[in-house]
Parts: C-alpha cells; sequence; structure tokens
C-alpha cells in the first residue's frame, strides 16, 4: 500500500498487519478483514530550508521579521474567508510591513520553489 500526495508528489510506503483471527493476514475482498496497524514511512522526502523558517514577533501589531532562510520567496498572505490579501516576492532574511491590514487571524504562505510552508500570523 502507498499514500501519495498529489500537491507535492511525496509518496508514503504503508506496512498494514491485519489480525490473524479474522482471516489469512491478508486483506479478504468481500470478507471480514482487521487492521491492527498501519506504519507508513516517506520515500524520497527531503527537508528543504523553507521549513527552517522563523517568523517575528507573532502577534504583531504590522512589522514581521523573516529569517531562516536565504533566497527569494512568494509570500501570501490569506484572509479567514481564503481571499488573498497580500502576495510578494520578497528576498530573506527581510521584513514586511503588514499595517495596512485589518487587526485578525492571516495565513501566510511561503513559497520557495516547489515547497511550500504555511503559518498562522496574528495582527493585534
Amino acid at each position: 500500500f502507498k499514500v501519495y500526495r498529489p500537491s507535492t508528489g511525496e509518496q508514503y510506503n504503508l506496512q498494514v498487519t491485519y489480525n490473524p483471527l479474522l482471516n489469512n493476514e491478508s486483506f479478504e475482498q468481500q470478507g471480514i478483514s482487521e487492521v491492527n496497524s498501519v506504519k507508513f514511512s516517506a520515500t524520497g522526502v527531503t527537508l528543504d530550508e523553507v521549513q527552517q523558517v522563523k517568523i517575528y514577533p507573532n502577534p504583531t501589531s504590522g512589522l514581521i521579521h523573516i529569517a531562516g532562510i536565504d533566497g527569494t520567496v512568494t509570500l501570501k498572505l490569506l484572509n479567514g474567508f481564503g481571499s488573498e490579501v497580500f502576495a510578494s516576492e520578497i528576498a530573506l532574511p527581510g521584513t514586511i510591513d503588514l499595517s495596512s491590514l485589518s487587526k485578525g487571524i492571516y495565513l501566510m504562505c511561503i513559497e520557495q520553489g516547489t515547497i511550500k510552508r504555511f503559518e498562522k500570523i496574528v495582527l493585534k
């Protein structure tokens, strides 16, 4: 068995253990099967620098510092309805000013190549 994540192309191998009292230690079609455990492991997944990102202060009154990675990234800020309210390409480490936005909770998407990371941002 495998699990596939289409957004990133990642695949995970699944190791499934069945209850031997209900079958022949395999899945029984049109029969009774009980899964005792499922264990999965990543195949070909690498950690990218975008996973090391630091955003501070959070909560903030507007100015946000982003550090932990170098290079150009695409930043998008989504409001509670999922609408994009801010988008920019920025060279990191860097600072962005969100003080023109309304107070509230936002979701920041940081994209670098094919890697995406989402962080909750609170504007006070």
